[in-house]
């Protein structure tokens, strides 16, 4: 029996080679849109029961818009208290983009009992949405 190793694509790698426009964070913090030459690339954070997962944090976002991306790759970050927790407990994910202009960190998180856990994915149902509303990034944002 053979095996291969395959290591996971972080799930923004479809950004590579595409210049930034726009970014947006949902007013419910749970997507992100990603507008680039040519395209638009629709995220949605999941979770699972009892527990919610949102878009926390982007740094670095004048490293982003106007600029190619180069390389996208997961972050293990580390869990803080830093009294913005929904629930009990909180795990944070992270994805680092590489871009022309530097680098920006985009943070998600999931808040739950400690039993659950979230994710980020492409979701191209979003592109078909009238009723997403849609904060304009500009600058590095928490939510």
């Amino acid at each position: 029996m053979t095996y291969s190793s395959q290591l996971a694509t972080c799930v923004m790698s479809d950004l590579i080679g595409k210049t930034v426009r726009e970014v947006f964070v949902s007013v419910d913090q749970d997507r992100l849109v990603v507008v680039y030459d040519g395209g638009v690339a629709f995220y949605r954070c999941w979770q699972e029961c009892c527990s919610e997962t949102w878009i926390a944090d982007l740094c670095g976002v004048s490293s982003l818009i106007g600029h190619t991306v180069l390389a996208a790759e997961d972050m293990d970050l580390p869990n803080i208290d830093d009294d913005r927790s929904r629930q009990v407990f909180d795990q944070f994910y992270g994805i680092k983009l590489t871009t022309t202009g530097g680098y920006v960190d985009i943070i998600y998180r999931n808040s739950s009992n400690g039993y659950y856990g979230g994710d980020l994915a492409r979701d191209e149902q979003l592109k078909d949405s009238d009723e997403l509303e849609l904060i304009a990034i500009t600058e590095d944002y928490s939510a």
